[in-house]
């Protein structure tokens, strides 16, 4: 189905597809047994049973990866009812910005479920067991092994996938739901001379998938977890519960959604943790008088008990939502998704090529690749993924430590500088920097280097055990239908980089960082900032040796703490970037002061200790 879209055009525009309701929407509509229901349709084809559903007063979100011209007006013509043309692994982060998944669902899917690889299939599920509301229902029906060899009134010329009940039954468990209706056999989806062997099942998310709180001995729900928030002087909200929760903490001001955090771990596993960090262009929107709220996976509401805890604005928030603009969970600003914006793709592949020219005119560095977040959309489906706000890039340099990487660091950045470019740095991230053109997207540029010594491809974050040929030699490959360099195996990469499960989109994947990545970063930093400052690279233990202790690790990373964040380079970093991006994206075009207040430490009614350090 992904191979070819024009097929898929031709087929849903051909007057021989039907156009009259399914009889499995008049069986789900009998199921609801209500007119009001807000319905997602996965795979929804020419649009005839979401039509069906919205004559009968349902609110319509259809999803598909080719959705024909007629739809498309249909759709715009009418109030609670749109149309998200994306791929089937980025649906739900598409999704996102056109759906409140904090309320219940219905989501429908019609002879779809066979139409799709069995890895999509589960990206797709896995990606809606995390958004879900946990009282959200869901309906399946599509041909099963039964009917390979039926008829076929549409003939044989496109893809299918032929699985039992009992497989898609282990696929809905593996990805977080529970079965609780199936029935299989013909009669349920006649059309002329065809009568497929088909199954309906009826799904809801079981409590595992809806991440809800669970104590560390019991599968049973825990009473509700006691929390903990603060915000520290740089306006960065930090929360702690008490008990182990897994899952999405959601951000509101004023009942407004914000965003989503995801919930860490505490260091000791007795806990959780999460940090929302607003932009300044953000607090300059905040009104003027606000009440932040957190909500928890098991519904637990917290507010914050200091007032407008980041400072106040200029009141533009709630008028900036509703034009399109979203927050971003990674970095706290004001945006609009701009991968749905052909004119930005454009522009963005326009940034890499230039910001590939001002490399290639600097010695001992490779050609520039892409990376991270914009790597992950080329290898998954040749685009950008749905909240992707620039372009991700690496440079590979010859080094064998992090003081030889902050050398080639400070020389690159040095020499582009001279050369007229701007660049932003910023403390808390000395392996990359920020590559600004004028009226053009910005690239960020992460800097790698292959250890010899010890075999691994290192960045800031990264320390990977592989073959060098890795990153070299760079593969050409299409990324919204340009050509780009890539790494001669992305794959092992992204996997290195994200973990296993990286083919499955994640809009609010942050870094759980372990000791040992924590002191690689704290190492490279104090190497920048002396290689910066023209004194002697510190010493420390060797984060990369497979032999060192770890309570070394533990010991070093924790004396190095002091040196994480130098607060006032951050602010001015912050006001650069902002200044820049203003140029570029479009994105932080609010107005307002950013108040320097240090504001004192909030929190809930009952104010426990924290189980583990808030920073950690």
């Amino acid at each position: 189905m992904l191979a070819n879209i024009d097929y898929w055009r031709n087929i849903y525009s051909d007057s021989k597809v039907p156009t009259f309701p399914s009889q499995f929407s008049v069986f789900v509509q009998s199921w609801l047994g209500t007119n009001d229901a807000r319905i997602i349709e996965f795979g929804c084809g020419n649009g005839r049973d979401s039509r069906f559903f919205h004559q009968m007063g349902h609110s319509i979100t259809v999803s598909d990866q080719v959705i024909c011209d007629e739809l498309q007006k249909f759709a715009m013509a009418r109030h609670n009812f749109a149309a998200v043309e994306t791929s089937i692994v980025d649906a739900v982060e598409s999704l996102r910005y056109v759906v409140d998944f904090s309320e219940p669902v219905v989501l429908y899917s019609r002879f779809f479920q066979h139409a799709i690889t069995e890895a999509d299939q589960l990206i797709m599920l896995s990606s809606l067991a995390k958004v879900l509301h946990k009282d959200s229902t869901l309906f399946f029906e599509f041909r099963l092994d039964g009917d390979e060899d039926g008829v076929k009134e549409f003939g044989t010329s496109h893809f299918r996938r032929f699985q039992s009940a009992d497989e898609f039954k282990a696929t809905l468990a593996k990805a977080g739901f529970e079965c609780t209706y199936s029935c299989e056999g013909t009669g349920y989806a006649r059309y002329k001379s065809e009568d497929p062997h088909v199954g309906r099942f009826v799904a809801s998310p079981s409590s595992s998938a809806h991440l809800r709180l669970v104590d560390s001995t019991t599968t049973e729900p825990a009473v509700a977890p006691v929390a903990t928030l603060r915000v520290d002087d740089k306006k960065w909200l930090h929360g702690v519960c008490s008990k182990p929760t897994e899952g999405l903490a959601e951000i509101r001001v004023n009942d407004t959604h914000l965003t989503y955090v995801p919930l860490m771990p505490t260091a000791d596993g007795q806990g959780s943790k999460f940090i929302f960090r607003p932009a300044h262009c953000l607090i300059t929107a905040m009104p003027e008088d606000y009440t932040v709220n957190v909500i928890l996976p098991c519904k637990t509401q917290i507010d914050v008990e200091q007032p407008s805890a980041f400072g106040s604005g200029n009141s533009s928030l709630v008028s900036q939502l509703e034009q399109g603009y979203r927050v971003s969970a990674k970095a706290g600003y004001l945006f609009k998704p701009p991968a749905d914006d052909a004119n930005w793709r454009k522009q963005i592949i326009q940034s890499y090529e230039l910001a590939r020219q001002a490399i290639a005119g600097i010695d001992d560095v490779s050609d520039l690749f892409v990376a991270y977040g914009a790597l992950l959309g080329q290898v998954r489906t040749g685009d950008f993924i749905a909240h992707d706000d620039d372009f991700d890039a690496g440079i590979l340099v010859d080094a064998d430590s992090p003081a030889e990487a902050a050398e080639h660091y400070y020389r690159i950045v040095g020499e582009l500088r001279d050369r007229g470019y701007t660049i932003a740095t910023s403390d808390s991230h000395l392996g990359n920097f920020h590559l600004y053109l004028p009226d053009m997207p910005s690239v960020d540029i992460f800097l790698f280097f292959y250890r010899e010594s010890t075999s691994e491809l290192c960045s800031y974050n990264l320390a990977h055990v592989c073959d060098k040929d890795l990153i070299l030699p760079l593969q050409s490959a299409l990324l919204s239908g340009e050509t780009v360099l890539v790494p001669n195996q992305s794959a092992e990469l992204l996997a290195a980089t994200y973990g296993d499960n990286w083919r499955t989109p994640d809009p609010y994947f942050q870094w759980n960082m372990t000791p040992r990545h924590d002191l690689l970063k704290h190492t490279y930093q104090a190497a920048s900032r002396a290689v910066e400052n023209g004194e002697a690279a510190p010493t420390f233990n060797d984060p990369w040796l497979p032999q060192i202790p770890e309570e070394l690790i533990d010991d070093s990373a924790e004396s190095l703490s002091a040196m994480d964040v130098d607060t006032t380079a951050m602010d001015a970093n912050t006001t650069a970037i902002d200044a820049a991006e203003n140029v570029g994206l479009n994105s932080h075009e609010s107005n307002g002061d950013l108040t320097a207040d240090v504001l004192p430490r909030v929190s809930v009614a009952k104010e426990p200790e924290p189980s583990a350090d808030v920073h950690g």
